[in-house]
Order: structure tokens, then sequence, then C-alpha cells
């Protein structure tokens, strides 16, 4: 009976009815939710008013009621609660997240927070640290995460500044009753203008803190209950947004009309500009949220100590290709389950099928004397419907087994293409400008980067080859032949773009062979004899580095005051000179040029009178020399003249004697006379010396001596003047001595933050106290030591004495500060040296980053001759480079970007000259602007001066020492200035 009862059509008709009733009562109920907003109606919510006008809510089954909110109410705590069922919150939902609250991301809405810090104009508080000891407004605990963390990145102390709780009144700002506070970028900034006020905005993401603004969030529980719903309500709400977007005016009418949106059209339209700037549709997809940026705001959090240390994503971020996974399976399962209902039926058809062959075999044995012929059909019938049966089981097997099989490949073809989106995204947003040629070099895909840099239009290179674009990217290669001969391998060009506009844009091109590895995909792809079937070209812009290396190597090789040649040049000038003359077997001289008593026109007519006089002695031995001599100023009033291709001592007495001519007539500057003397030392190659640092130190010695013999004199070197010869060696003997007899010891001076006027770090100066003679000065003893052999042993000493000394600073429990110790390129490169040096700073503990290595640009720039230094060692050691007198020795800029180079040290000389010469400024300016260009930190040497401190500080140097915080002085003395587990500040620079 239940077979027949199966087999009724009746039933099956009656069942059908049942289950389309059912499908369209349950297709025409709409599912009630509750959104709380943030705040009261505005542009803020525009996609939301957007989807439910558009009716994208009601196509999704979603009848969604809006809520608004005002001071005091917290969307969190309204879906915790439960009188809400989705909400709107700013990166504090995360913090909610680590401290335990069921709370699931569903979309990122605003990239980019709006909170801002705005303060008005007369204020003068353009930059956190403007805000020390200012009354400023904003959030408490969580909600002022953004202001808090913005404060902590740049190194001002809660303690620093007088908080104010949030009022949520501008008029607080207006009357004076805070200096700064917190507000939304898209609306108070056009309140604020409309009052009159002209404003300053602090915005924290120009200082490293980029916050995720609105975002989409549920209960957990609800993703998990409800996956279906979570992803209607997202699309619609996302779909509301892109309307939104493209459509403001209508959603602007719409808050007038309906909403009641009481203040200006003109302020929505405000807002709605400054919406789309932090939603940044254009660059990234709407609701998209990066797992590594909310770490990185749990970060945030756990340095304000607001939350955990350990930042835990999991079951915080809601993702849409997992749950179109869940949703795939749970088809694939409906599938199967299908298929189990179709066996089944087989199954109960085959049962049917025996009861009905039993009927007939009972049948067949009643009449078998009479029916022997269908007795034989029914044995047939028997035989087939086992056939039958194998075949279903077969075909079952086979169905199982295709099934299993379609669901790895879909599985694998939804990470293939989720994949190729990554990267696509990655590259159409990368920076680095990207073109893809083919085996011809015909281009057969650029990024937007690379049309930004090149200049060039889409349609423009679409279709094209490289030749047919090379005058706005100039490659050197125009045949792919060219690039074959490279072996295949990755080569690297610099390219000089030529813009539209008329600038020039200097790029590094990186050109990688793509090789085919497939198996037979010969066939397909054309492809060299190596293999390769493309190149792709990787392009960065290093206009900026290069712009920074010309303008520093213009400040290097030419003094900007008086327009000779500096000192970097006028030494490559006379290594060229003497190399020259030992060809030629001819002589040169090199005269030393002082002007006598310059400082009291200095002193008593300003330095502006002085530069005047300085460019009028330039000129005037300009003029006085021959033409193929070479003229440099090397610092204050000091002057060289390198006088080639003489025959005897008379030619350059000549030449002595028509530069004194030239400058007894008296200066006239503004109607007053200035007489004008010099002191003249010469020393001629190769009779004095052969090389250019000794020839450059006797001629010193000669005008030293023309000085002493009451100025205005010229004197030629002579071998008694060279006394300190005999005195090298014993000196030499003196130091071997010392090292044994421990008279060699270590002073400190300190390194301060200019920006928190705190200890950052400590520089170790080496002194000889010798038993008779007294003080020995290290520019005196340091070269002896360097030529004799006894730097390597004195830097063993060294480090042993830096070991001893961080030691005296643990055991008072004090922060330990960087300690940074003078080396030369000769140490560095000894690998003896090196491994004790390794030895001694492990067996110290020494934390890795404790010590940094001082070394001069003359040093570095040896390297680039072909003398290497030992790098791998040094940085086994946890060891990084400080770069010493930066601007004196013109360092190539590919050695900068080469070594681990943290600090550069800003010549003592243009510190000195920075208040009253202009041409030091400029340098100064330059040095900090390619530091910071390059990620490197400046460090001001020899501040004497309150007025040199705020200079460099205003400036953007980062650290200074000199005399003005503290002198070097031995380290237990220094200590002395330390409070105990804290480093307490030396000196205020106000």
């Amino acid at each position: 009976m239940g077979v027949a009862l199966l087999m009724d059509p009746c039933v099956w008709r009656r069942l059908l009815l049942a289950l389309l009733i059912a499908w369209a009562s349950h297709s025409s109920a709409l599912t009630s939710i509750s959104v709380q907003l943030k705040w009261q109606h505005q542009f803020q919510f525009a996609g939301f008013y957007a989807a439910q006008q558009q009716g994208f809510y009601r196509n999704a089954g979603l009848d969604v009621t809006l809520l608004s909110a005002g001071p005091g109410l917290n969307p969190i705590d309204q879906v915790l609660s439960g009188q809400a069922d989705y909400g709107l919150a700013n990166s504090e939902l995360l913090l909610y997240h680590l401290n335990g609250s069921p709370v699931t991301a569903l979309a990122v809405i605003f990239q980019h927070s709006p909170l801002v810090l705005l303060s008005l104009k007369q204020s003068e508080i353009n930059r956190p640290q403007d805000l020390i000891g200012k009354r400023v407004m904003f959030a408490s605990g969580p909600y002022g995460a953004n202001t808090q963390g913005l404060l902590l990145r740049q190194g001002v102390g809660m303690d620093q500044v007088t908080h104010v709780p949030l009022s949520f009144n501008p008029q607080d700002l207006l009357e004076g009753r805070v200096d700064a506070m917190v507000g939304y970028i898209t609306s108070l900034p056009y309140w604020l203008q409309q009052q009159g006020a002209s404003i300053n905005v602090i915005d924290p993401r120009s200082h490293g803190i980029d916050f995720y603004g609105d975002t989409l969030f549920t209960l957990r529980d609800r993703v998990v209950e409800r996956p279906e719903e979570v992803r209607l309500f997202r699309e619609a709400t996302l779909r509301g947004w892109r309307y939104a977007l493209e459509h403001p005016d209508e959603v602007i009418d719409l808050l007038v009309t309906q909403y009641g949106y009481k203040n200006s059209r003109a302020a929505l339209q405000f807002e709605a500009e400054a919406t789309r700037k932090l939603i940044m549709p254009k660059l990234v997809e709407l609701g998209h949220m990066n797992p590594g940026r909310w770490h990185d705001i749990g970060k945030t959090f756990s340095d304000l100590g607001l939350g955990p240390q350990t930042v835990n994503l999991e079951g915080f971020l809601y993702d849409p290709a997992r749950e179109e996974l869940g949703r795939n399976l749970r088809m694939v399962a409906w599938l199967v389950s299908g298929l189990l209902f179709a066996v089944m039926l087989v199954s109960v058809l085959i049962g049917f099928n025996r009861r009905l062959t039993r009927r007939l075999r009972e049948h067949t044995r009643n009449l078998r004397e009479s029916h022997d012929v269908l007795k034989e059909k029914e044995l047939a019938l028997s035989q087939l419907n086992q056939e039958l049966e194998q075949k279903i089981a077969i075909r079952t097997d086979a169905l199982e087994r295709t099934n299993e099989e379609l669901k790895l490949e879909i599985a694998e073809r939804h990470q293939r293409e989720l994949s190729l989106r990554l990267l696509s995204k990655a590259v159409e947003n990368s920076h680095s400008g990207i073109l893809i040629a083919d085996g011809d070099l015909s281009v057969v895909y650029v990024n937007p980067a690379f049309l930004r840099l090149t200049g060039l239009e889409l349609q423009a290179v679409s279709r094209s080859t490289l030749k047919n674009i090379r005058d706005r990217f100039p490659l050197p290669w125009s045949e792919s032949s060219e690039l074959q001969s490279q072996s295949g391998v990755p080569v690297h060009e610099d390219v000089v773009c030529n813009l539209p506009d008329g600038r020039r844009r200097f790029l590094q091109v990186s050109v990688v062979p793509i090789r085919n590895s497939g198996e037979g995909a010969g066939n397909v792809l054309q492809q060299s004899a190596n293999g390769v079937t493309h190149f792709l070209f990787n392009c960065e812009d290093v206009t900026l580095l290069k712009e920074s290396r010309d303008e520093m190597e213009k400040l290097a090789f030419y003094d900007q005051l008086t327009g000779l040649e500096s000192r970097l040049l006028f030494k490559l000038r006379l290594e060229n000179a003497l190399g020259r003359s030992s060809r030629d077997g001819r002589m040169t001289a090199l005269m030393f040029i002082d002007l006598d008593l310059f400082k009291q026109i200095n002193d008593h007519y300003g330095h502006d009178v002085g530069d005047e006089v300085l460019k009028q002695v330039a000129s005037r031995i300009r003029v006085a020399v021959r033409s193929n001599d070479t003229v440099a100023r090397i610092s204050g009033d000091e002057f060289t003249v390198i006088v080639s291709d003489i025959t005897d001592h008379g030619v350059a007495r000549r030449v002595a004697e028509d530069i004194r001519s030239a400058l007894s007539t008296p200066v006239v500057i503004a109607g007053v006379e200035h007489r004008v003397s010099v002191s003249i030392g010469i020393a001629i190659t190769p009779s004095d010396a052969t090389n250019a640092e000794t020839l450059i130190k006797h001629a010193d010695v000669a005008m030293y001596q023309a000085k002493s013999n009451g100025r205005n004199d010229i004197q030629f070197f002579s071998q008694s003047m060279n006394e300190w010869v005999k005195e090298k060696k014993q000196l030499e003997q003196d130091m071997r001595v010392a090292l044994s007899e421990h008279q060699f010891q270590l002073v400190y001076q300190p390194v301060i933050d200019l920006n928190t006027n705190r200890l950052e770090g400590l520089e170790a100066l080496m002194r000889w106290q010798h038993p008779t003679r007294g003080h020995i000065s290290p520019e005196y003893f340091i070269p002896l030591a360097e030529e004799s052999g006894l730097i390597l042993p004195i830097g063993k000493w060294l480090a042993q004495e830096l070991v001893s000394a961080m030691g005296q600073i643990t055991l008072l429990r004090m922060s330990a500060p960087l300690i940074s110790i003078n080396v030369s390129a000769k140490q560095i490169r000894n690998e003896s040296l090196m491994r004790d040096m390794r030895k001694i700073l492990k067996g110290g503990d020494l934390g890795r980053g404790a010590v940094l290595l001082e070394l001069t640009e003359e040093a570095l720039r040896s390297s680039s001759r072909g003398e290497r230094f030992n790098v791998q060692q040094v940085n086994d050691l946890g060891i990084r480079f400080v770069l010493d007198e930066f601007g004196e020795g013109g360092v190539p800029l590919r050695v900068l970007k080469n070594l681990p180079i943290d600090f550069i040290k800003i010549s003592r000389n243009f510190v000195d000259e920075c208040l009253y010469d202009q041409t030091s400024a400029q340098a100064i300016v330059a040095i900090i602007a390619l530091a910071k260009s390059l990620g490197i930190r400046a460090v001001a040497v020899g501040v004497e001066t309150m007025e040199q401190a705020r200079f460099l500080r205003e400036k953007g140097c980062d650290l200074a020492q000199g005399h003005l915080f503290a002198p070097a002085s031995p380290l237990d003395e220094l200590l002395k200035h330390f409070a105990t587990g804290n480093v307490v500040t030396i000196r205020s620079i106000g």
C-alpha cells in the first residue's frame, strides 16, 4: 500500500503545491533589523540612506531601521546589549574585541579616521610638539586613542598637555577655553570657517597614526547563526555607498527633505567631498579591511596601555570570500543529498522490481507446463535486471568520484582566482611603475604608476613597442636580442624621462626576464632559445634623491659665497696636479693664504661686510694668478692656490708677490676703506713632499711661519720647520707605553634629542694624559696611531672600555643609551680586530644596536676606490654606522644607500657659521633633507649657543651635541646628571 501511495500522481501534486505555498509565504516576509548610527543624520551615513531609498535592503529581504545617536550613546554598547542588531564604530571596536567582547567587523567604510586636531591660526600650533603645555580637548579612554597615539608617537607625554574632556561644543575653541580640540574633518573645519575663523589642522595620518574610520560591525554569534542575512545586509550597504558616492546630490536632497537636516546645503556638499577623500573609492575597494593594519592599530592600543600586549584578530574580521566558500560547500551538500535521494529512489524501484519478479516466478511455476516459452523469457528478464543493478552500482561509484574531483577543482579554481585578483590589485596600486613586454619587446601591460611616472597616455602605449616610446622612456635596448645577450639575468639601468610639461624624472629600471616553466607551453608562447617569453620592467622614481645629491655636490664642490672651488674639489685638483707633476717631471707649488687680522673686520663691521671683503679678495686673487692655476677657499678666511707646471721656485714667488700686490689696494665697501694683507706659505713638490696630505701640511706650516714673522709675508717650507718628524718617533714609543700602563681614558659627550631635550646617546672620546707632557690631543696622536698600526690594539682596548662603561650604567638600573665610538677604515677592515671585538662585546652581553661606529666621509670615500669594509662581521655584532663630519668628504650616494648608516653628523664648520653664513645654513638644510629622504637621522656637532640649537631644531634636525648641553666628561661625573632608573633633562632648549 505504501508503494501504491507513492505512485499516486495526486499525492505528488498536493505535495508540490504545499511547497510552493510555503516558499511564497517565506519570500514575501521581510526580516526586520536595526542599525545604530554614530551621530545624528548627516552625509557621514549616506550609504545607508541610499540603500534604503533605492530599495537595495528591500530587494535583499530586509526591513532596516536606522537609529540616530547623540552625545553619550555608544553604538558598540547598544549592539552588545541587544538594543541594535548592527552598528557603526571607529577603531576602538578592535579594543572591545581584544578585551573579550564578541564583536566582528564586517566592512570598513572610512579607510582613514576623520578625527583631527584643530586650533586657531593665531595659536601657531602646527605640529604635535607645539601642544606641549597647551589645553587640548579630546575624548577619554579608548575613544581618545587616536589622539593619545599621535602624542605618544611624536614623543609628547600625557603629562605635558592639559587634557580637557570632550564637550562637542566648538565654541570652546572660538572663545579660547581650549587651545586645540578634536573634531571631524568632514564638518568642523567648514563650521569654523563660516564663523570667520582661520584654523590649523594636525592630521594624525601625517605623523604615523592611521586608524580606520567608520566600521560596520555586528555580534559574532549573528555571523555564525545568520550568515545569509549578514552577507545580504553587508552587500546591500556597500551597494548603497557606491550609489551615494556616484549621486551625492540625490543623497543631499534626501537628507534635507526626509531626515530634517537643518544646516546649509553647502555644508552637506563640503561634508560629501571630505567623506569621499576618507573612503578613497577609486583606490581601495569599498569595505576592504587590511589585517596587518588592524594589527598595527592593536599595537598602538597596547602601547597606550588600553589593551593586552598580544594582538589576536581571530574571529574579529569578517571574510566574504570564506563565507562564499561556505555557501558553495552547502550547495554541494544539497547536490550530494539530491544524488543520495536519487539512489534511494532507484533502490525502491529495484525492490519493487524484485517483488514483481517473485510474483512472475510464482505464476510461471503454476503455468510451467503450458508456458515454457514464457519461462525462458522470464529467465532472460531476470538476467537483464542483474546487469542493470551492476551498471547502476558502477555508475553510482563513478558519480561519487566525479563529485569529489569536481569539489577539489572548484576549490583550487577559487584559490587561483583569488590569488590573481590580489596580485592584480597589488600591481595596479603599486607606487612602482610596471611594464611587461613580450619577447619582441611589444608592450602587453602597463600599470597606472608607469603612466604617471613617464607622462605617457595609455592609448600611446597599448600595442606599441619599446622602440616607439623611446622619446619618453629612453631605454638603451631597442631589440630583444640586446636583452637576450644579458644571459637572461636581471639587469639595471638609470633612465631620464622627459615629461610633457618640460620636467625631467629620473628612474631606476630593473629588467627581469620571465621564463616559461610549463611543459609543452612552447607551442603557445613565443620564447627565445633560453626560454624567455616576457620581460618585466620595474621603475622606481629616484628624482628626489638625484636632485638632493646634485645640490649636495654643488654645495660640496663650490664655495657659495665666493664662487671659488671648495675644499673637496681643491683636494681632487691637487691629486691630479701631483699626478701630472710625477709623470712630466715638472714642479707644482701649493700656496696656503690666510687673511691677516680678518677677525677684526668681522667684529667691527659685521659679517655682511666681512663677506663682501672675502668676495673681493677672492676676485683679486683669481685675477692675479695665471690662467692654469687653481684658486680655492677652504675655510672662513683661508685660501689655497695650486701653481702647476713650474720650472723653479721663482715662478711660485712671482705669483705670490702678484697676489700680495693685488691686495695692497684697500677694499672699499660703502665708502669705507679696509686694508687687507695676507700671510702666504708655499710648499713645492717633489722637493718638499710627493703626496697631497704631506704637501698640505708643509704649506700650512710655512703659512704659520709667515704669520710668526709678523704677517704680510711669504715663506717657503724648509726642513728646519719639520722637526716634528723626530717628535713623531718619540710619540709612537710613548703610545706603546701608554697602552701598557693605562694612560689612555675615555670621556663621554651626551647626544641630546632637540625635540624632547632628553639624552639620546653618548659619544666616547679618547684622551691621553701623558705623565710628563700632560694632555695630548687626539688630533695629534690618532693619525700617528693609524700610520704605525697601533690603532688596532687601541680598538680592542676601546671595546673593553665600552663593556665596562655599560656595566656601570646597568648597575645603576638606568636605561642604557646608545654609545658611539670613532673608528677608522683600517680598523673595520682588519679581520683579527673584528674577531676580538666580537668576543669582547658578546662577552659583555651588550644588546644589538647598543654600539655605533663613527666613520668619516674620507674613510667611506676610500671604500669607493676598491677598499672594502668587512660589513658582514660588523653586522654580526649588531653594530650600526654613524657618518661623521658629513659635508666635508663628498661620499658617493651609492655608499650611503648600500651601508647600514643610521646617523649622519653635520660638520662642525657648518654649525659654527650657520647663523651668519648663508652657505653654511643652506648646506645644513640640504644635509637634513637628504638624511630624511634616506631614512637617516641627522646629528649636529659643536652646538655652543641656544641660537644655534633653535635654528637646528627649526630646520628639522633631530639630535645635537656640544658644550651647550654638557662638555665631554668621565663617565662617573656624567652619571651625576642621571636620576635612578631614568634619564633626566640635561638642559632645556626652550
